[in-house]
């Protein structure tokens, strides 16, 4: 039940994902559902990856029930996701240009809230390390502080308690015995353990069956103090003040024989316990033998926590005390979300590193939870309000959607690297309504009587205004001194070198993880880098076809310091990469071949990396004849490709047949025949060579104007 419904609360705030999805849908352009997909992938992917993620390490928990709450709130996020962005784009597959525009005071609140400003982040970090000073939580698992009764009535209780005791504390001991026998004698036995506690006041006397029905050994030891109680001093005494009460008051003379008869009992006598007592007794019969539940009430001195140690270790009998249940099943909860909120943060800095590869990203998209965190425990701290178990449990879905915020803020960046852009102002509108929906639907509860309700919504109203203030305050401050343009090295680079490398992915620095990877593999490992620069030779303006993220580019922009790259890429992701890598050296348009970029005047070098087996032959023979016409005249068009040879499968064309059967684009790898044949149609002279690195099937071709 707690896995469904914290797990359920947990996948509440997937609610912001729909949010930020229809903000970029509803625009005063027209718009697509699946470019919109596109566009809010990567923070949505990623903020539904550290949800997934940091549950999942809920599997490492030796607590059971961490494991059901990580599994069950991880496949929850991921299916609102996937409904995201697989059902809204059929729902939704286009969508005109909306009527009128949103509401302008909102907006423009939002944007001038959440504009960069030094004075913001120097206040956030002033109030957060003031907030540190205080934020030394203080924790109250009291279940009892859970139910309906007014903090009057429980400070009270506290009192009284204080005074006097836990008055109303009972306990119940819990005996069995596979006979009657061993069951009473198991009654004695523990009688006499409660005898010393009774002394001490830990307990009052308690109503026991041996009391009544003594085992035989306890009745025969009842009987010998009976007898050297009444020795036959006390007996003639007694005999003579009751005769003289007697006849003072007129009782027959023969009044008081059956109590004579008792005290000059010779036998003890049977002691069964009848079954039609059982009931009154708290005695059950079973297959397996006897059971018998005891009342135990506590008296002022009464220490739960020392009298269950005490009995368990003599494993005469079970207890239950429900002061003492409550607070240790308090402590188990505030032990285990801890626990939880614990393994999450480390999940949640963890996936983010691993996302980003950037440290400097990680630690930014940290802060505003940190701020939050140091914030909440302040405030609480200062107006006096402890934290409870809802506090705990209710901060890890803080956590989660402070984490959100952050996502989205930084991912969106990385693709605009403009306050001012449309896409900001629509993810900084986002972040703002899901974090006003979250507020209206918990910070309400902050008004409530009843307690555990109140506390809920003090601790989200705090948490979640909290992450929302760190966000706007520190993120755009820290954004713009992350991604502030650097002066690229101007001296003169040898070619192929480890400064080489290091200039040229420098230019892919604070951007989306995979395509700085790809950029470092790619130099390393691919030998075009070591042979590029022998075809392209002082070049002024460069034309590349299928730029990808336009990693060739940037390794030829910084061998020739004045060269220009005009770049045409049919993924508009890889343009956004490819655009940022060149900057103000070039430009990047969304297209593909035959199409060529635009760019004023003729161009001396045209590349075709990679590339031609994506393009049909009537396209070939399109694309030739325009670069011919765009070329200088001694230009150069050059083209790598893969050329097909008699090796069974080689790895690199089979992992690329794969990809084009997998996209459901046709295989058209050529012969170096018909390549050479498609280039001098267009009026090339052609030369062809072959990689300078032995079994690989990438081939040169070089054509010149005639």
């Amino acid at each position: 039940i707690i896995a469904v419904g914290f797990g359920s609360a947990i996948m509440a705030f997937t609610v912001d994902l729909g949010i930020a999805y229809l903000l970029f849908l509803d625009q005063p352009h027209a718009t697509c559902g699946k470019d919109v997909a596109r566009e809010v992938w990567s923070a949505e992917f990623l903020a539904v990856l550290t949800t997934v993620g940091s549950f999942l390490l809920l599997l490492i928990s030796d607590f059971k029930i961490l494991a059901q709450i990580g599994v069950f709130s991880a496949l929850g996020v991921a299916f609102a996701l996937l409904f995201v962005h697989l059902v809204f784009p059929r729902i939704f597959p286009a969508m005109p240009p909306a009527r009128k525009p949103g509401n302008p005071l909102l907006s423009n609140a939002v944007q001038k809230f959440a504009a960069p400003a030094k004075w913001k982040l120097i206040a956030a970090i002033i109030f957060g390390l003031a907030m540190l000073f205080f934020a030394k939580p203080v924790f109250n698992v009291d279940m009892n502080s859970m139910n309906s009764m007014s903090e009057a009535t429980m400070n009270a209780d506290k009192k009284m308690q204080g005074v006097w005791g836990n008055l109303s504390g009972r306990c119940y001991v819990f005996l069995q015995a596979s006979d009657m026998t061993q069951l009473r004698e198991k009654n004695d036995q523990l009688a006499g353990w409660l005898a010393g506690d009774i002394r001490d006041e830990k307990l009052s006397p308690p109503f026991l069956p041996t009391v009544l029905f003594p085992s035989p050994e306890t009745a025969q030891h009842n009987y010998a103090a009976w007898s050297a109680f009444w020795n036959k001093d006390r007996v003639a005494e007694l005999k003579r003040n009751l005769s003289a009460a007697g006849k003072e008051n007129d009782f027959a003379p023969d009044a008081f024989e059956p109590f004579w008869k008792i005290i000059n009992r010779t036998t003890i006598g049977s002691f069964d316990i009848p079954e039609k007592y059982f009931d009154m007794l708290g005695i059950a019969k079973s297959s397996a033998g006897y059971t018998q539940l005891s009342l135990l009430a506590s008296g002022k001195n009464y220490n739960a926590e020392d009298f269950f140690e005490r009995l368990s270790r003599s494993g005469l009998a079970k207890i239950f005390d429900a002061d003492l249940f409550n607070k240790r099943l308090g402590d188990f909860l505030k032990d285990l979300f801890l626990e939880i909120a614990i393994i999450i943060s480390i999940g949640l800095g963890l996936i983010t590193f691993l996302y980003f590869l950037d440290w400097q990203l990680t630690l930014a998209a940290m802060a505003p939870i940190v701020f939050a965190l140091f914030a909440t425990l302040g405030t609480m701290k200062i107006i006096g309000h402890p934290l409870d178990i809802p506090g705990i449990m209710l901060w890890i879905i803080i956590m989660g959607m402070g984490d959100d915020y952050s996502v989205y803020y930084i991912c969106h960046y990385q693709r605009n690297v403009d306050e001012k852009s449309p896409a900001m102002h629509t993810i900084k509108l986002a972040i703002f309504l899901a974090a006003l929906t979250t507020l209206i639907g918990f910070g309400v509860l902050a008004l409530a009587d009843h307690a555990l309700l109140r506390s809920i919504g003090i601790v989200s109203f705090l948490g979640i205004i909290y992450s929302l203030i760190g966000v706007f305050f520190i993120l755009p401050s820290l954004m713009d001194k992350i991604f502030a343009p650097i002066a690229y090295p101007a001296d003169k680079v040898v070619i192929g070198s480890r400064d080489h490398l290091r200039r040229t992915v420098l230019r892919y620095r604070h951007l989306p993880g995979y395509p700085r990877v790809f950029a470092r593999m790619k130099i390393m490992m691919d030998p075009m880098f070591r042979e590029l620069h022998k075809y392209v030779k002082n070049p002024r303006r460069i034309i590349d076809i299928g730029c990808g993220f336009g990693v060739p580019a940037t390794w030829l922009l910084e061998i020739y310091p004045d060269a220009r790259v005009f770049g045409i890429e049919p993924d508009v992701e890889r343009v956004l990469i490819a655009s940022r890598v060149i900057g103000s050296r070039g430009r990047v348009e969304a297209g593909r071949a035959p199409d060529l970029p635009h760019v004023e005047g003729e161009a001396d070098h045209v590349l075709m990396l990679d590339m031609l087996h994506l393009i049909s032959d009537d396209e070939v023979k399109i694309v030739f004849q325009r670069i011919y016409d765009k070329l200088t005249a001694d230009g150069t068009l050059l083209i790598r490709t893969t050329i097909p040879s008699d090796k069974p499968n080689p790895w690199k064309r089979w992992i690329e047949t794969s990809r084009l059967k997998m996209t459901g684009m046709p295989n058209r790898f050529r012969s170096e025949t018909e390549i050479a044949d498609f280039m001098k149609q267009a009026g090339f002279a052609v030369q062809v060579f072959a990689s300078d690195t032995r079994s690989i099937e990438e081939k040169w071709f070089a054509g010149k104007k005639y």
